[in-house]
């Protein structure tokens, strides 16, 4: 089989790759969901489903629109995997993919994954391998797949090996999964690199390789004084609050103020209102009944002075979770709040973590000087931070050309390529 060549890249020399004029991202083909139930197993190429994993635990309950707590997926399956008849039963490795902001289960095999997937296979550039794709949260665009009552415990779904758990669901109805670290590997892209990496940090051991493209990596950037800091003045312009007093009650979630709702679901998960809640379930009925949650208690942050108060309406009483932005109405960063967020920086992760929790991960991390969000200098940072604690991951800078520059998803079609083959070579023969 031809195997792809890893090369190892010094920060200080990083190689400039400009990717191919012909190459471009392939657009939407979102394949069609199947009518399946939530645990089923479907004789076809690739099987979609919604993932229940436990419809009473708390791990996603509070989440606004989302009652029953449920995690979505898309998941591909090459033939060979599927038992006889429809397939050779074959064991097969698993990799599991985050969707940026905004991006759904689907966002992936919107970007050609299905049919590169195929292809790859099919011609020995990769061997068989599960793709399970996450989605992120669709009503603020995502929670950086953080920690909270108001974003959901992804700590506590997304690399765990417990019961009732992403992992546990996968291996539990995709049987032919081999169930090892060795043959496990996470990436994302954006928000998703973000939270493939705190995943990896808080569950060390658990994957044998990462992929990250341009994410949040490095929230205060790489002199502590720029990353998402220089990004809050644009958001307070965005709403036509810069220097405004009214920010707590006029702060808002419309649809196309991206940047705004970045900030909100991240404030959702680093810096909510309530810190803590004493809670119990109630329901009647079946097994998939939406609960009633009963709230007896709550411990909340104090401070009001960045506290936004007017985006969360919803009828539940439970679920009406105020938030903190991390910064002020002229844009500076609120440090009670800030450090919050700082708090959930991957290098403060790491070092909360202890040791070295990354030690025998494999990693490949893309990024481009062109990228959106100053994504590009956080990733920079982040890539000097591993190298200074003795990691060694693999590097990509790559470009865009003239009239189509490497901003914010162009191009994913091209590195899902690099992403599969990475994956491929560290699960070995």
């Amino acid at each position: 089989m031809v195997k792809y060549i890893k090369i190892a890249f010094v920060v200080s020399a990083l190689a400039v790759i400009v990717l191919l004029t012909g190459c471009t991202d392939r657009g939407t083909n979102t394949p069609v969901a199947p009518t399946l139930p939530y645990w089923g197993i479907s004789p076809k190429l690739f099987v979609f489903a919604d993932t229940i994993s436990n419809p009473y635990a708390p791990q996603l309950i509070f989440q606004i629109r989302n009652p029953l707590g449920i995690l979505k997926t898309a998941v591909y399956v090459p033939k060979v995997g599927w038992p006889p008849p429809h397939g050779e039963g074959r064991p097969l490795p698993l990799v599991i993919l985050l969707a940026p902001q905004d991006g759904d289960e689907f966002f992936y095999f919107n970007h050609g994954l299905r049919e590169l997937a195929d292809e790859m296979i099919a011609r020995g550039e990769i061997d068989p391998m599960v793709i399970c794709c996450v989605s992120n949260d669709q009503v603020f665009g995502g929670y950086f797949y953080g920690n909270s009552y108001p974003a959901g415990f992804y700590d506590d779904i997304i690399g765990s090996l417990k019961d009732f758990r992403l992992l546990s669901y996968l291996y539990t109805n995709y049987p032919f999964l081999i169930n090892s670290a060795e043959k496990r590997g996470i990436g994302g892209i954006g928000q998703g690199a973000y939270g493939a990496f705190r995943a990896c940090i808080i569950h060390p051991g658990v994957f044998t390789s990462i992929t990250a493209v341009d994410g949040p990596l490095d929230f205060d950037g790489s002199d502590n004084n720029h990353g998402l800091i220089d990004l809050f003045d644009d958001a307070l312009i965005e709403q036509g609050l810069l220097n405004n007093d009214s920010i707590r009650y006029k702060f808002d979630s419309l649809s196309n103020w991206s940047l705004s709702r970045m900030f909100i679901g991240g404030s959702m998960a680093f810096s909510p209102h309530d810190t803590n809640i004493t809670y119990h379930f109630t329901w009647e009925g079946g097994q998939f009944q939406q609960p009633t949650i009963n709230v007896t208690a709550r411990d909340t942050i104090a401070d009001e002075a960045t506290l936004v108060t007017n985006v969360i309406t919803d009828i539940n009483p439970a679920k009406k979770l105020d938030f903190h932005l991390p910064f002020d109405k002229t844009g500076i960063p609120y440090d009670l709040i800030w450090s919050m967020w700082l708090r959930n920086n991957l290098d403060s992760l790491h070092e909360a973590a202890g040791g070295s929790p990354l030690n025998g991960l494999n990693m490949w991390i893309a990024t481009s000087p062109q990228a959106y969000r100053n994504f590009h200098d956080m990733t920079m940072s982040w890539i000097d931070f591993l190298f200074d604690q003795g990691y060694q991951p693999d590097t990509l800078i790559y470009r865009g050309y003239h009239g189509k520059p490497a901003y914010k998803n162009v191009y994913i079609y091209d590195l899902m390529r690099h992403i599969l083959i990475f994956h491929d070579n560290n699960f070995g023969d």
